[in-house]
């Protein structure tokens, strides 16, 4: 691409700078003038930005991990999905969170304990809080197993986790959805 500017000009700095290479002639700008205009004055500014993305890409892959998202943050049971395309293709239904049950929370911890605090509404007299249970996990097969019941994981996001389990074949619906969202 090449760029002519008029003579008198100066509305960017590479007009300004090709003034200074020929200060008698139209400028003529070319992409290798911006190249070497870019090195010249701004090359802090270019490793800057490399650096960033460079750095920028390894907590990307980290974030990414499923057992660092299950686990860096605590998660609230919700009536909505951010994405329904990843729930099971034959029957499903979501699970109904009661009132009393939008306020708690489930952390996962890395030792594979489970705390679920119930919250300021108690669904139940004398509700124990937290409690505490182990689970299990396994990502390659896509399951997790707490209080003895496994489920499927059908997404994990960073803002988002869905679990489903699978009813009896005589069910209506085949299978239940679980959703918790940070």
């Amino acid at each position: 691409m090449v760029i002519l500017a008029p003579k008198n000009v100066n509305h960017t700095p590479y007009q300004k700078m090709s003034k200074q290479i020929l200060p008698n002639a139209a400028t003529l700008i070319t992409p290798s003038l911006i190249t070497k205009f870019a090195f010249k004055y701004n090359l802090k500014l270019v490793i800057a930005v490399m650096l960033m993305f460079t750095l920028g890409c390894k907590k990307d892959k980290a974030d990414k991990d499923p057992m660092t998202l299950l686990t860096s943050k605590n998660w609230t049971p919700t009536d909505r999905d951010e994405d329904n395309s990843t729930n099971p293709a034959d029957g499903t239904s979501y699970y109904a969170v009661h009132n009393c049950e939008k306020d708690d929370t489930y952390t996962f911890n890395k030792d594979l304990k489970l705390s679920i605090n119930g919250g300021d509404s108690p669904c139940q007299l004398n509700e124990v809080n937290p409690q505490v249970s182990d689970y299990n996990v396994d990502f390659a097969a896509k399951k997790i197993t707490i209080k003895g019941t496994t489920y499927t994981i059908a997404a994990i996001t960073a803002t988002q986790l869905k679990i489903y389990i699978t009813l009896p074949p005589t069910s209506i619906v085949r299978h239940n959805v679980y959703v918790f969202h940070h």
